[in-house]
Protein backbone atom coordinates (compact mmCIF):
# COMPACT_ATOMS: atom_id res chain seq x y z
CA UNK A 1 0.00 0.00 0.00
CA UNK A 2 1.52 3.31 -1.22
CA UNK A 3 1.15 6.19 0.48
CA UNK A 4 -0.84 9.24 -0.14
CA UNK A 5 0.50 12.20 -1.65
CA UNK A 6 -0.11 16.05 -2.30
CA UNK A 7 0.91 18.56 -4.77
CA UNK A 8 1.38 22.09 -2.83
CA UNK A 9 3.15 25.16 -5.66
CA UNK A 10 5.75 27.17 -3.64
CA UNK A 11 4.80 29.86 -5.84
CA UNK A 12 8.51 31.34 -6.45
CA UNK A 13 9.14 32.15 -9.84
CA UNK A 14 12.22 31.13 -11.89
CA UNK A 15 12.76 28.07 -8.91
CA UNK A 16 13.07 24.31 -9.22
CA UNK A 17 12.88 21.56 -6.24
CA UNK A 18 15.37 19.24 -6.27
CA UNK A 19 14.77 17.82 -3.43
CA UNK A 20 11.86 17.48 -0.65
CA UNK A 21 12.51 15.84 3.19
CA UNK A 22 10.40 14.99 5.74
CA UNK A 23 12.79 15.30 8.91
CA UNK A 24 12.40 13.05 12.36
CA UNK A 25 11.30 16.73 13.84
CA UNK A 26 8.33 17.05 11.13
CA UNK A 27 10.17 19.34 9.03
CA UNK A 28 10.13 20.22 5.77
CA UNK A 29 13.34 20.68 4.01
CA UNK A 30 12.98 21.47 0.35
CA UNK A 31 16.10 21.86 -2.08
CA UNK A 32 15.91 24.81 -4.68
CA UNK A 33 17.74 25.84 -7.51
CA UNK A 34 17.79 28.82 -9.67
CA UNK A 35 16.46 28.98 -13.39
CA UNK A 36 17.94 31.88 -14.32
CA UNK A 37 21.00 31.91 -16.80
CA UNK A 38 22.26 35.53 -15.44
CA UNK A 39 21.65 37.85 -12.38
CA UNK A 40 22.21 41.45 -12.09
CA UNK A 41 25.32 43.02 -9.86
CA UNK A 42 23.65 44.62 -7.21
CA UNK A 43 26.21 47.65 -7.44
CA UNK A 44 26.72 48.37 -11.00
CA UNK A 45 23.70 46.72 -12.23
CA UNK A 46 25.73 45.13 -15.19
CA UNK A 47 24.34 41.57 -16.40
CA UNK A 48 26.75 38.55 -15.03
CA UNK A 49 26.17 35.40 -17.08
CA UNK A 50 29.09 33.23 -15.69
CA UNK A 51 29.38 31.69 -12.55
CA UNK A 52 32.21 30.49 -10.50
CA UNK A 53 30.92 27.58 -8.66
CA UNK A 54 28.40 27.67 -5.55
CA UNK A 55 28.59 29.38 -2.53
CA UNK A 56 27.86 27.38 1.11
CA UNK A 57 24.47 25.83 1.66
CA UNK A 58 21.60 28.96 2.79
CA UNK A 59 18.68 27.23 5.20
CA UNK A 60 15.66 29.66 4.97
CA UNK A 61 12.31 29.43 6.44
CA UNK A 62 9.28 29.32 4.53
CA UNK A 63 5.63 29.55 4.92
CA UNK A 64 4.41 26.41 6.80
CA UNK A 65 2.11 23.46 4.88
CA UNK A 66 -0.07 21.41 6.94
CA UNK A 67 1.09 23.51 9.91
CA UNK A 68 4.56 22.19 9.65
CA UNK A 69 7.31 24.35 9.52
CA UNK A 70 9.22 24.47 6.31
CA UNK A 71 12.66 25.56 5.15
CA UNK A 72 14.03 26.39 1.97
CA UNK A 73 17.84 25.06 1.57
CA UNK A 74 20.10 26.51 -1.91
CA UNK A 75 23.47 27.40 -2.81
CA UNK A 76 23.65 31.15 -4.34
CA UNK A 77 26.13 30.88 -7.39
CA UNK A 78 29.39 32.79 -7.24
CA UNK A 79 30.18 35.22 -10.16
CA UNK A 80 32.86 35.74 -12.53
CA UNK A 81 34.63 39.27 -11.82
CA UNK A 82 32.82 42.04 -14.61
CA UNK A 83 34.96 43.73 -16.15
CA UNK A 84 34.59 48.17 -15.87
CA UNK A 85 36.59 51.25 -17.14
CA UNK A 86 37.42 51.35 -13.08
CA UNK A 87 38.23 47.60 -12.84
CA UNK A 88 36.10 44.78 -11.31
CA UNK A 89 33.07 45.26 -9.34
CA UNK A 90 33.59 44.05 -5.71
CA UNK A 91 30.27 42.75 -5.19
CA UNK A 92 30.30 40.73 -8.59
CA UNK A 93 32.25 38.37 -7.27
CA UNK A 94 32.33 36.37 -3.83
CA UNK A 95 33.77 37.56 -0.38
CA UNK A 96 35.97 34.32 -1.05
CA UNK A 97 37.82 35.81 -4.04
CA UNK A 98 37.31 39.66 -3.29
CA UNK A 99 40.72 39.94 -1.62
CA UNK A 100 41.68 39.36 -5.77
CA UNK A 101 39.53 41.76 -7.48
CA UNK A 102 42.30 44.46 -7.52
CA UNK A 103 45.01 42.13 -8.45
CA UNK A 104 43.12 40.97 -11.54
CA UNK A 105 41.99 44.54 -12.49
CA UNK A 106 45.65 45.60 -12.26
CA UNK A 107 46.83 42.53 -14.53
CA UNK A 108 43.60 42.92 -16.85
Amino acid sequence: MSTAQITIPLDLPDVRVLQTQLTAQGEFIITVESTLSSARCHRCGRVIRKSHGHDDWVIVQHLPILGRPVYLRYRPSEAVPVRRPQGVCPRAISSRYRKFASEWADST
